[in-house]
């Protein structure tokens, strides 16, 4: 298990397309692990911090829709100690899937 305990800022919103290689469904926080490339095209993770299960799980945001392997777009708000160097942290704002569907993270915008 996991806890991420990170600071972000809200000054700056990213962008990352990837795809999703583990799901932790876990109190407090779900944590969505994600692989992308980086502008180098070497894969970076990345891990995005969202809200609690019950809160993603009540907005439609479940296992089926959260697929391992499967493609996403996920804005979110990086860590301010984003030194990536095994992987990225970042807070999650929203994240929309293959199908074009779009979800919140968190209650952050």
């Amino acid at each position: 298990m996991l806890l991420i305990m990170m600071i972000m800022t809200t000054a700056q919103k990213i962008s990352l397309e990837g795809q999703i290689v583990r799901v932790e469904w876990i109190n407090p926080h779900v944590i969505i692990h994600i692989e992308t490339l980086n502008d180098y095209g070497v894969k970076q993770s990345w891990f995005v911090e969202a809200t609690t299960p019950n809160t993603l799980l009540l907005s439609g945001l479940n296992r089926n829709r959260l697929r391992l392997m499967s493609n996403v777009s996920v804005s979110a708000y990086p860590s301010i100690i984003n030194r990536c160097i095994t992987s990225c942290w970042s807070y999650g704002i929203n994240i929309t899937t293959a199908n074009g569907r779009t979800s919140p993270l968190s209650d952050l915008q």
